[in-house]
This record gives C-alpha cells, structure tokens and sequence, in this order.
C-alpha cells in the first residue's frame, strides 16, 4: 500500500517529478564520468609507462616525468649511470636516454619520445609490429652525425647536409593514434618545420604513441649536443634477481652519484596518481556539491507533495495511519524520485564513456564498479536526506487542522 500510494503521488506532478529525477540523473552521471576519466586516463598512463623494460627512470632533480620537457641532462650521466655499483657489483645493465618534446596528432597534442633506434626494443618489448619498421632502420643519419662529433660531443649542424637530415626525418606511431588520426605507413607529417615519413606503426601499449630517432630532436632542438630530459636504467640480472629491495639500493645509489631523481617503475602509478592529487580534491568537493544539490531538489519535491496534501493526511490519521506509516510514506516517495534518478544516471554514464571515447577516442574512460557504488550511495543518501524534513512535518500535523486546511 506504502509504494502504491508513494508511486500514485510521485506521478501526481509528472513534471515536477521529472525535474527532481533529472537533477538526480545529472550530479549522478557527472560524479561516475568525471571519476572515471580522470582514473582512466591517468591509469592508462601509468600502464603506459610501467610497461618500459627497465626498472628505474633519472629525471631532473625537482621534477618528475609528467612533466619533464627539453633536455636538462648532460652526456655525462649516461656513462656515470652505466658504471653504478651496489656492494661491488655492476648494477646497471643500459642507461636509456630519452628526449620529450610535443606534436599535435590525431587532434590533439602529443607527447613525442627521441629515442635511439637501437633502444627502441625497450619501449616496444612483446608488442608486434602492425605494419613497417623502426625509424633510421638504415642507422645512416645515426651514423653520420656520430662521425661528426668531436670529444665533447658536439659538431657543427650546419655540417649535415639536407639530404643527411632528411634520413633521420622519420617517425613511427602506436596503432590506436594511427587509427584515430587515419594515419598508414607512407604518410608525411609536418612536424618542426620538417616533413616528416610515418615509417612503422606498432601496437599500442608502449609509453609514448609517438616515437622519433632522438639524434633528430637534438640536432633542431640542441644545435646536436647529445642532451636528454631523462634515462630509463635496466638494472642487471643479479640485482633483478635479488628483488625490489636491491632495486632500491640501485636507485639510491644513483640518487647519490648524480644527485639527480630517481622514480622506481614500480611505484609510478603511485606517483601519478598523488601528482594530481588536486584532481581528487576537486571530485570530492563536486561530490559534496552533487550531493546537496540532489537533496535540494527531493526536499523541495517532497515538502510540496507533503503540504498539497494536507487535506488527505489528516484524512489518514483521523482512520488510524501512525506516525510511521506516514514517515515512510514520505521516505518512500523521496526515495522514489532519487532512485530513479541514480538509475537513470548510471545508465547515462555508460552513454557518455561511449560518446567520450567515440568522439575523442585517446581519451579513457573506466567506470569501474567502485565509481557505480559511490554514484549509487550518493543518489540514496540524497532520497534519505531530502525526506528528512518532510518526514518530520508529516508526523506534527494536527488531525483537525489537517481536515480544515483548503
């Protein structure tokens, strides 16, 4: 009887109902996407970079590798790296040195990776390869400003002959950007006022979508000085062998050789997510506010139904309705119009992840069930909330006052 009557006065005032139901709908789809993106798009990051074969990454001191551009590290540390000991034993199997810079692909920007074709296997570990090759597959432009280099490490970019530059101006893509920006092996890319060739594209997965020979960016970007943003350090068998506690001591190791940062692969995602701890500060905040806006909109619903029918609640009493036969009356229709609402908004979740991930398809969007729990805990809490009041005026209504009331 409680959800029949509960039911028949929701549907009383459809469109008043409606708008309850809507505001319910969109603070619950807006929580569950917003979550969503932002741990989708951060853990695809993370699964991105975790997937490097190495164990350790050298940044500068002060920053990490979200946000690490240009080439702040010097020659100098890749043999310094290569030649760190723990308890006398070589530590260090590869020093990786990686240059960031930034290309618009695919609609949007792109964190581009310089990097030397030979290191290449490190990025790309077991994944296949869709269609192509690596860049310089040659070597020639390696080759060739390497033997233009002098003690130092530098040579003179007016020395390599257009020709020459031409064969280091190769790039090769992830297979999810190729399919987004429609790119195929062949294609050429306007990119640092050069013309670069789309020469492989690979499957997705590795930590940059974009891949360059890392000798390009330091001839345009570094007059040829062989400086880095940062060095991805594969650690030797033994000390794998040994566990993540010898890991550490390779990464403090590091730390005070170079006096540089050192980031273990394994707590990346970690780091990430407390990089953009803000991010999380702001969706609690949003939460809050969804949560009081839900409230709002049930409590004023479910006041008015309340003081429209005062008539027919003094009628109930006067036949015998208690005081709680009346409170969950109120819950139930206030309970009601949110759980619709929440309903509805999950569903609408999953519709805006397709449309988000159709129309901006690099983008992630995981709506995991944690996301779907909170969403339907705060829907509730607001149907609980909001019947609160009314509840309350339900129960002091006097009978004969109710009777009389027009």
């Amino acid at each position: 009887m409680i959800h029949s009557l509960a039911l028949a006065n929701v549907f009383h005032r459809k469109i008043r109902a409606a708008l309850s139901i809507s505001a319910v709908c969109m603070g619950v789809c807006m929580l569950i996407v917003m979550l969503g993106l932002s741990h989708g798009t951060l853990g695809e990051v993370a699964d991105r970079v975790t997937s490097v074969g190495v164990e350790l990454i050298v940044v500068p001191e002060g920053r990490n590798l979200i946000f690490t551009t240009g080439a702040p590290l010097s020659p100098k540390y890749k043999p310094m790296l290569e030649a760190i000991q723990v308890d006398g034993v070589p530590a260090v199997e590869r020093a990786v040195a990686a240059y960031f810079h930034q290309i618009k692909l695919g609609g949007q920007e792109q964190r581009v990776f310089g990097v030397d074709r030979d290191d290449f296997k490190y990025f790309l570990g077991d994944r296949r390869w869709v269609d192509g090759h690596v860049y310089d597959q040659s070597g020639r432009f390696k080759n060739s400003v390497e033997s233009k280099r002098n003690e130092q490490g530098a040579y003179n970019p007016d020395a390599v002959a257009d020709e020459e530059i031409q064969l280091g101006c190769e790039m090769v893509i992830d297979s999810r950007l190729a399919r987004v920006g429609r790119y195929k092996v062949g294609d050429k890319v306007e990119y640092m006022g050069r013309t670069f060739t789309i020469v492989g594209i690979f499957e997705s997965g590795p930590a940059g979508r974009v891949f360059v020979p890392i000798q390009i960016l330091q001839h345009f970007l570094n007059s040829g000085m062989p400086w880095s943003s940062a060095f991805f350090v594969k650690v030797t068998d033994a000390v794998r062998q040994r566990g993540e506690g010898a890991v550490r001591a390779v990464a403090k190791a590091i730390e005070d050789k170079t006096g540089k940062g050192v980031i273990e692969k394994a707590s990346y995602e970690k780091m990430l997510y407390e990089s953009f701890s803000q991010v999380y500060v702001f969706i609690n905040v949003f939460s809050v506010v969804v949560l009081i806006f839900a409230v709002f909109f049930v409590l004023l619903t479910t006041y008015t139904m309340v003081l429209e029918r005062t008539r027919e609640i003094g009628i109930l009493k006067s036949l015998g309705a208690g005081r709680w036969f009346l409170i969950r009356q109120a819950m139930a229709e206030a309970l009601i119009l949110s759980g619709v609402g929440t309903g509805l908004g999950i569903a609408l979740s999953f519709g805006a992840k397709y449309a988000i991930e159709r129309f901006r398809p690099l983008m992630t969007v995981e709506v995991a069930p944690e996301f779907i729990l909170l969403g339907l805990a705060v829907g509730v809490l607001a149907g609980v909330i909001g019947s609160l009041y009314p509840a309350a005026r339900v129960t002091r209504l006097d009978p004969a006052t109710a009777l009389s009331f027009e």
